[in-house]
């Protein structure tokens, strides 16, 4: 459950912190357990599926394509050009759109599954699931 409630309700010291334990009366609850601003897993659901081993522990056993496609498409300012069958990624530098390979765009959201994976313990699984195939998905998901 996450608790949104305003910026004044939050007590602030020098140097202490205090975690909430409960909320604030003047919260507003969200009973789907979601950050508000997190579109993403509104609009595409979890980044990764579990399911359970036989000795009652979990793990990941599959990626969910739309969601890391988006995840990645989020970032970067990038357009697919379906005539030319290219994506163009915006260059800070110049100011203008250059072509980015499939090949680099899979890099990066491999990358990103890694660091995925070293983030909590749960999500180790998700370093095997960087195939050429699952990056394919990702991939005809940005198309």
């Amino acid at each position: 459950m996450m608790w949104v409630f305003p910026f004044s309700a939050i007590l602030h010291t020098a140097s202490l912190f205090i975690r909430l334990t409960e909320p604030p009366p003047e919260c507003e609850c969200s009973d789907d357990g979601l950050e508000p601003d997190d579109e993403l897993i509104t609009q595409y659901g979890s980044p990764v599926y579990y399911s359970e081993t036989p000795t009652g522990g979990v793990y990941v056993s599959k990626i969910n394509e739309p969601h890391l496609a988006a995840l990645y498409a989020a970032d970067p300012i990038m357009l697919y050009e379906p005539d030319k069958r290219a994506f163009y990624q915006y260059e800070h530098e110049t100011g203008l759109y250059s072509v980015i390979s499939p090949d680099v765009i899979k890099q990066v959201v491999s990358h990103r599954m890694l660091l995925m994976s070293r983030q909590e313990a749960v999500l180790e699984g998700l370093e095997k699931l960087r195939t050429d195939k699952n990056l394919n998905a990702v991939m005809a998901q940005l198309r």
